[in-house]
């Protein structure tokens, strides 16, 4: 999830969705990702907000209390997690393995921080 979270603060946000599973090989998007629900989705908010304010999970809490909501779907409760774009200031946004993660059109892509490093020193001398 830490992946995730990085990726989109990194380029323009976006939502994670707890309880929600995928199942690759089915082609109908309506079936694609059925609500499976989370048994304990208190503690499981609690435990979100417990690990994004530990900076060896990820080195910036961009979220606010609105960010992370239980919504229930179908009888079943979801987590959802609105992840701001972060501000120019407050970039990279990085995981646990201190890696950059962006969103790519197809993927996401990672780049390890001496990376990121060689990188900006790059276009700054440019």
């Amino acid at each position: 999830m830490w992946e995730t979270y990085s990726a989109m603060a990194n380029t323009y946000g976006g939502t994670i969705l707890l309880g929600i599973e995928e199942v690759k090989a089915e082609k109908d998007w309506r079936k694609r990702y059925p609500i499976a629900g989370l048994t304990n989705a208190e503690k499981l908010r609690a435990d979100f907000w417990n690990m994004l304010n530990d900076t060896e999970k990820v080195n910036l809490n961009l979220l606010i209390d609105e960010d992370v909501e239980i919504v229930k779907i179908e009888g079943k409760d979801i987590i959802a997690i609105q992840v701001p774009q972060a501000d120019y200031h407050q970039k990279p946004v990085l995981n646990e393995r201190y890696e950059l993660q962006i969103v790519g059109h197809t993927k996401n892509w990672q780049l390890w921080l001496e990376e990121l490093r060689k990188l900006y020193g790059f276009i700054s001398s440019h």
